[in-house]
């Protein structure tokens, strides 16, 4: 089977993620995840993007989305760390003072049959970090929600 190119990953599922700039704390106060979440719903309805599991840790963020094809995903991700990186550079006072993300987002297709196993990963990522004892008790992730 031929190796598919990197970025080859319409309708298929793709894990993104991205973390703050020297690993500096992205998320310090409860306002500041749900400002994120905020902006991945504004997003969501604006591209139109699929998004089967998320997570938001303290100095990064994990998504496991469904794009349509690769112009959609660029697209999404572009506005999504765009307008976080601003809003957090405004809320510091340091608009202009360099970048707030580390580098572009990294993504990976993943491959079939290991959708599941992505999602636990991305859902059990506070748990692995010794921030809550499971992943349905971590307040800013989409495995908080699987009991309403």
């Amino acid at each position: 089977m031929p190796r598919r190119a990197r970025w080859e990953c319409a309708g298929e599922y793709v894990h993104a993620m991205n973390r703050r700039v020297d690993r500096q704390r992205l998320f310090a106060t409860a306002a500041e995840y749900q400002a994120f979440a905020s902006i991945l719903a504004w997003a969501q309805r604006e591209i139109d993007m699929e998004i089967t599991a998320w997570t938001l840790m303290p100095n990064h963020w994990h998504l496991i989305m469904r794009p349509q094809c690769v112009r959609q995903l660029s697209e999404f991700m572009h506005r999504v760390e765009s307008v976080h990186a601003m809003a957090v550079r405004r809320e510091a006072v340091t608009r202009g003072s360099g970048c707030v993300y580390g580098s572009r987002f990294k993504g990976f297709v993943i491959p079939h049959g290991r959708l599941l196993r992505g999602v636990v990963y991305v859902e059990r990522n506070p748990v692995k970090a010794g921030l809550v004892a499971e992943a349905v008790s971590w307040a800013h992730g989409s495995a908080a929600s699987i009991g309403d």
